[in-house]
C-alpha cells in the first residue's frame, strides 16, 4: 500500500522516480511507491478537462531541497512492476 515515510537518514541522497503518464502518475521514494495519483484533471476556462501535460515541480515541506543527477525520459506507459 502507498505511502510511508521511505526517506534515508539526514546526509544521504534519496532517489525519486516519477512516472506521469495521461493523468496517472506514481512517485516512487527509494524503491518504494509512495504515491498513487489518477484522474488528475485542470481547470480549462470553465471546464475541467484531464491533466495530460505541463510542468513537473519538485517541492519539499519545511526543509532545504537540494537536487542531482536529475534525468527526464518519455515513456508510454507506467512500467507494471511498479504498480505490484
Amino acid at each position: 500500500m502507498p505511502g510511508g515515510d521511505f526517506e534515508k537518514p539526514v546526509g544521504e541522497w534519496n532517489t525519486l522516480e516519477l512516472y506521469a503518464v495521461g493523468d496517472r502518475s506514481v512517485h516512487v521514494v527509494n524503491g518504494k511507491v509512495a504515491l498513487i495519483l489518477t484522474g488528475l484533471r485542470q481547470k480549462a476556462g470553465d471546464k475541467e478537462v484531464p491533466l495530460t501535460k505541463g510542468r513537473i515541480e519538485l517541492q519539499s515541506e519545511s526543509a532545504e531541497i537540494f537536487f542531482r543527477n536529475i534525468q527526464i525520459r518519455p515513456i508510454t506507459q507506467i512500467p507494471p512492476e511498479v504498480l505490484k
